[in-house]
């Protein structure tokens, strides 16, 4: 458990988001925030604001039927940047068939929300994105 006063804030919003309350998630979310999914994932891609995000989080979920986020690590490498480290439980939309998948958030704040927001497939590409 970390001191950081980010902390409750990221584990908030994944809990949001595996229970599926957007209006709680999009509390997190600047409204200006720069969203992304890094090459290497499905549907990558760059996108702004927060209609930016909700199409971003459209995209990806289009191909899972369910998805949920556990919070393995959160890194705080700056007072602005976190990289989490999650794992997330899939079942694949048209097939039904359960998939693992471990990845990295790239969260910059500002104030208590996610001015930028982007997944990557690991630590590594995170860490090139800064």
């Amino acid at each position: 458990m970390s001191d950081d006063p980010r902390a409750p804030l990221i584990e908030g919003a994944i809990r949001a988001f595996n229970e599926e309350d957007v209006p709680r998630l999009l509390e997190f979310i600047h409204p200006e925030v720069r969203s992304r999914v890094a090459e290497g994932l499905g549907n990558p891609g760059t996108h702004e604001g927060i209609e930016g995000f909700g199409a971003m989080m459209a995209d990806w979920s289009e191909a899972w039927s369910s998805n949920k986020i556990k919070l393995n690590e959160t890194e705080f490498v700056d007072e602005k940047v976190a990289l989490v480290h999650v794992s997330q439980d899939l079942v694949g939309a048209g097939s039904g068939i359960p998939v693992g998948m471990e990845n990295t958030f790239l969260i910059e704040f500002e104030g208590d929300q996610a001015i930028r927001f982007e997944i990557h497939p690991d630590r590594e590409s995170a860490i090139n994105a800064l």
